[in-house]
């Protein structure tokens, strides 16, 4: 899970960065720094010991720091970290910094003091954000993760900047395990469904007019590793994509399924489906369901 985009270990006395599959360069330097190459090929500096102050933008990743034992070390996070079920309170009530939507407070940022901030990338306003921690000379560490094995590989990026990298391979091992056996034993399924994910908040707020379809990104390939068909796969070559009503009527799925991070976004997000699209196959068959995420 960590090729290419091989960790580098970092003592106060020895650096060895693996560089490549094949090739190994070693040099032997006093350093109290942990360098890393990001998802998006970027080198991350942190201290030998781990980030102490981070900064996190996305929920799932304040999840997954969380899990590895960094809850502590959290001080500002995202708008929407707030809202995931997951979290420990102590990284909920962090100091909020704005989102990668609308952008970030950056005098909060600043005052924060922090040494890593740890956010998704390719799209809202990403570059801005980048460019301003260049600026600032705050370290960022980017992830984009486009399917399953990207996920592992950020896991294990997020066990290395918070010095937890055993956990981080536990983690691994256990999500690695259980997702080969979900997929081995939907190979076996030979009819695939053809499904839509969708996203609650555009459905709440154009009351059904429009949605947010999930494609080629994470949540939008789980479809196709649980043995379903997702068919804006058919028609759309980026992560996420708005589409109008005649369009979800047009694609008629026999499956949809709505991903919201409150479980009252999702209550209402079904009742507009139910009432709204009641002409798409899924919905006259009863075949709309809900994920917390």
């Amino acid at each position: 899970y960590a090729s290419p985009l091989q960790r580098t270990v970092v003592s106060t006395t020895t650096a060895t960065t693996f560089i490549a599959k094949t090739e190994t360069v070693t040099e032997t330097i006093t350093l109290h720094k942990l360098h890393m190459v990001d998802q998006m090929f970027r080198v991350v500096e942190v201290p030998a010991t781990g980030a102490k102050r981070i900064i996190v933008l996305q929920s799932y990743w304040a999840e997954v720091l969380s899990v590895l034992g960094g809850q502590d070390r959290i001080v500002g996070v995202g708008s929407y970290v707030k809202y995931s079920y997951y979290i420990p309170d102590s990284v909920k009530n962090c100091t909020v910094v704005g989102s990668l939507f609308r952008g970030l407070n950056y005098e909060e940022v600043l005052a924060l003091k922090p040494d890593l901030l740890v956010t998704d990338v390719g799209y809202g306003k990403a570059e801005e954000i980048l460019e301003k921690m260049r600026e600032y000379e705050i370290a960022t560490l980017t992830l984009k993760p486009r399917d399953f094995k990207d996920l592992l590989q950020a896991i294990a990026l997020l066990g290395q900047v918070i010095n937890s990298t055993e956990k981080a391979e536990e983690l691994v091992q256990y999500l690695q395990e259980h997702y080969d056996k979900l997929t081995t034993w939907c190979r076996s399924v030979e009819y695939k469904p053809r499904t839509l994910m969708v996203s609650a908040s555009k459905i709440i707020k154009s009351e059904g007019a429009t949605a947010t379809l999930y494609v080629w990104s994470p949540w939008g390939l789980a479809i196709e590793a649980c043995g379903g068909h997702n068919i804006a796969c058919d028609y759309y070559d980026k992560s996420w994509v708005s589409v109008d009503l005649e369009t979800i009527v047009k694609l008629n799925p026999e499956i949809i399924i709505i991903v919201g991070y409150k479980s009252s976004d999702l209550e209402k997000a079904k009742e507009i489906v139910m009432e709204k699209w009641s002409v798409v196959e899924a919905v006259k068959k009863g075949k709309v369901f809900t994920i917390l995420a």
